[in-house]
């Protein structure tokens, strides 16, 4: 009797697993097979070709060898690394896995690469100014606008084995491949409340991309995804609020990859004056980040070319810094922002004054309000001015 009760209830438990949802404790995208492959091309088109077909739509698309024709691919060995730029000093993040709680160290250049191969660490960097000059731009970014809203370029250094979170970034992105392979699922960005990016910044998941909890995260038993197989060599442009996880492969993985604000209208008399437009290499260090111009991008998105009055101006701002985690500008400010935009004073804000607005100018007149890592920043900063006066007292008391 007691023997046919312990099968009854393996049998149950066999019965309640065969009911989980498909995928379920399994890694991400087990749950259904991938859509069909995304647009893979074996030469980089020209600039108007690259927004009009993939960026103006947002489609992803793997430029299959692009990355061989880029000095980096033959010359960033780990000796040539350690002689040239040995001496920089780089951020490097505690585990393979990502988990943006742990850690950041900060080692010379030459020392993470007598390490990274024995110890769980990733190098997450911005590329430095002094390796900028040996990495050209695909020819994609040449004109148009592109290179006027680059916002950073980072380097991806470890052992293989990394593991990112699911997320999405806020801007576009070409990711080429030096060293290694990389798998990534993607999701199209009609697909971000089925991905459940829950954490406070509204850019990550906090699934377990390792073992996926069904019951948790509902949306995911259904979402219809990408997979990408990027090999050494390749680059690859990955869109705007796409989501997607990253995992990499191979005893050296190495990659960089470029950010640029989104943008909508493509400016064609940008190509028709520039000089970069048959180069076959231009280095980064040519040109400068521009963080800030995020911002003039989303606003001019959100309201098109028709010129706004002064109240569908402060909704507009509004309506952004609650998609991108602000805290909203007060409106007086709002106000007095818009009546400095407004050159001609005619109570109207068009796209044109929006693109006057002078670099130095954007983070004030453009302005969304407070993102919630700036107000911890200063919090954090406020606390550590306060532990060093406390501490300054004590030691004068110790000193009395």
């Amino acid at each position: 009797m007691k023997f046919s009760w312990i099968i009854f209830l393996n049998l149950l438990k066999v019965t309640h697993c065969s009911e989980d949802p498909a995928g379920h404790l399994r890694p991400l995208g087990s749950h259904q097979p991938p859509e069909n492959s995304i647009s893979i091309l074996n030469s980089i088109p020209s600039p108007r070709e690259f927004f009009d077909n993939y960026v103006k739509p947002g489609k992803p698309v793997l430029f299959r060898g692009a990355a061989k024709k880029m000095p980096p691919y033959n010359l960033w060995t780990d000796d040539y690394l350690s002689k040239k730029f040995g001496n920089i000093r780089m951020d490097v993040e505690e585990g393979k896995k990502e988990n943006r709680s742990l850690s950041t160290f900060n080692f010379k250049l030459q020392d993470f690469i007598s390490r990274y191969k024995k110890e769980d660490v990733y190098m997450v960097e911005s590329l430095p100014k002094q390796m900028q000059e040996e990495y050209v731009i695909p020819r994609c970014l040449y004109c148009g606008g592109f290179t006027e809203v680059f916002q950073d370029a980072v380097m991806w250094f470890s052992s293989g084995g990394t593991k990112s979170v699911l997320h999405f970034d806020s801007v576009e992105n070409i990711n080429c491949l030096f060293s290694g392979s990389k798998k990534f699922i993607m999701i199209d960005k009609k697909y971000k409340p089925q991905a459940h990016i829950d954490r406070l910044d509204g850019s990550f998941s906090s699934v377990d991309v390792e073992k996926v909890d069904m019951y948790k995260f509902p949306g995911l038993r259904n979402v219809p995804w990408f997979n990408v197989s990027m090999q050494q060599g390749d680059c690859m442009y990955i869109p705007y609020m796409w989501i997607h996880h990253v995992h990499s492969f191979g005893s050296r993985n190495l990659a960089v990859n470029i950010w640029w604000a989104h943008f909508t209208f493509f400016n064609e008399t940008d190509c028709e004056t520039s000089k970069y437009e048959d180069n076959n290499g231009i280095p980064l260090s040519q040109f400068s980040f521009k963080p800030f111009e995020i911002q003039r991008q989303l606003i001019l998105e959100e309201v098109g070319r028709q010129p706004v009055p002064q109240d569908q101006w402060i909704q507009t701002l509004k309506k952004l810094a609650a998609q991108h985690h602000y805290e909203s500008l007060p409106d007086d400010l709002a106000k007095q922002n818009f009546e400095e935009l407004d050159l001609d004073k005619n109570g109207l804000v068009s796209a044109d004054e929006i693109f006057e607005v002078k670099a130095e100018d954007i983070e004030r007149l453009l302005s969304l309000g407070q993102h919630p890592e700036e107000k911890e920043e200063e919090e954090h900063g406020e606390e550590e001015e306060n532990m060093e006066e406390d501490g300054l007292s004590d030691k004068r008391k110790d000193e009395l």
